[in-house]
């Protein structure tokens, strides 16, 4: 009966070491697809950050943004109010472009640690689960070799008495012919 509750037992950890190593596997996919995202989102701040050097210098050296809106309001009678709109408009989607790429960053980068926390979880509960199933298939295979050895000496047991009831009934014998034989000898 120990033996297949330990059996049982060791058939349970199995179970929840191979549904861990599952769970493991789907955040480190989760994860990955997280960090290609991640990538992407720099590879994008990098293209935005070097636009913005390029209007930077040419906003620094030529006073005003290198877009071609500019050569429209060149003939303009409001131009300085235009071209003072313009850039405050420039100005402030370069901001929301900033703030936008910023909460997108920061939001993969939580994301991000949330993710490798519940990889290092799934880890930390594979490993237990492993453990355990090891140390159940150990007492387990002690238990098998304890019922074998106890089966073992139930046999010598077994075959021991048998030896001395066949000795006592051979005595037995012995006596009661023995006495048979005394009994003839003395009518």
């Amino acid at each position: 009966a120990e033996v297949a509750s330990e059996q049982k037992k060791v058939a349970a950890l199995s179970e929840q070491f191979d549904q861990a190593t599952v769970d493991l596997q789907q955040t480190q996919s989760r994860l990955a697809a997280t960090e290609a995202q991640l990538v992407s989102v720099e590879q994008q701040r990098d293209a935005a950050r070097h636009q913005l050097q390029v209007e930077a210098v040419n906003a620094y050296v030529f006073d005003s943004p290198s877009t071609p809106v500019d050569t429209l309001l060149e003939g303009s009678p409001d131009n300085a109010m235009l071209h003072d709109e313009y850039q405050r408009q420039a100005a402030h989607q370069v901001d929301v472009a900033i703030a936008t790429y910023q909460a997108s960053a920061h939001e993969l980068a939580t994301t991000q640690t949330a993710l490798r926390h519940q990889e290092e979880q799934a880890s930390q509960q594979a490993s237990a689960v492993g453990v355990a199933k090891q140390e159940a298939e150990a007492a387990s295979q002690a238990a098998q070799a304890t019922l074998g050895q106890v089966q073992g000496q139930l046999v010598q047991l077994v075959a021991q008495r048998a030896a001395e009831q066949a000795a006592a009934a051979a005595a037995a014998a012995a006596a009661a012919a023995s006495e048979a034989t005394k009994l003839q000898d003395a009518s």
